[in-house]
């Protein structure tokens, strides 16, 4: 596995969830910025640019690295915005147990309910980790 590129590994580690991050629908930058920490904690010399990574991710089959939108939050309210976001196959999220629901525990109904709740799930799996660290 060592002689996998470094992007590999982490994005096989994310899949099976041996990262601090779920295995969701993410912002691109997101999983970006998770992937440097990635690397940092273990021990990777050379990251890969954020082009050569997102590039990786959307040649995965079943993968798509698009722009698409997202609601600002978990009520869906509003008009949603545009975001690049990282959208893994949707089989493989469904075998991996993602289930997405909204603010009252309920199945989203729309693509955008779907990935604005990967969208936030991420997130908040990014902020926690931070306030661990400070």
């Amino acid at each position: 596995m060592l002689s996998l590129p470094s992007e590999t590994r982490f994005l096989d580690a994310w899949r099976a969830g041996d990262t601090d991050f779920p295995f969701c629908p993410c912002a691109s930058i997101h999983l970006y910025t998770a992937y440097l920490r990635w690397y940092r904690e273990n021990g990777v010399r050379n990251p890969r640019e954020s082009n050569q990574f997102l590039g990786k991710v959307a040649r995965i089959p079943g993968w798509a690295n698009d722009n698409t939108w997202v609601y600002d939050s978990l009520y869906f309210s509003g008009q949603p915005r545009k975001q690049r976001m990282v959208i893994p196959d949707r089989a493989e999220l469904e075998k991996s147990g993602y289930s997405p629901t909204d603010s009252n525990k309920q199945p989203v109904a729309t693509k955008s309910q779907w990935l604005t709740v990967g969208y936030f799930k991420f997130q908040g799996a990014m902020n926690a980790r931070e306030e661990v660290a400070a």
